[in-house]
């Protein structure tokens, strides 16, 4: 079986990323994260921007698109 191409592949972790299961996920994490619940649509469209701004420097062999989306979500609500 031949691995899919690294287009192939971002096109996939795309698909996976941006969709509305994606969005309850972030609103869960930044929730546990511990961001008021009157801040958190803002804060996760601030996630959700700054993961389409760095998008084009995403490279699905250093690891799954959800963890990549986490770590965003992460330094996002710590800042």
């Amino acid at each position: 079986m031949d691995r899919l191409s690294n287009e192939d592949e971002r096109a996939a972790a795309h698909a996976r990323l941006f969709c509305p299961a994606q969005v309850r996920a972030v609103l869960r994490w930044l929730e546990r994260l511990g961001v008021p619940r009157c801040h958190s649509t803002d804060v996760a469209g601030q996630v959700w921007l700054n993961a389409w701004e760095s998008w084009p420097r995403f490279d699905p062999k250093r690891g799954r698109p959800e963890r990549w989306l986490n770590a965003i979500t992460v330094h996002v609500a710590s800042h």
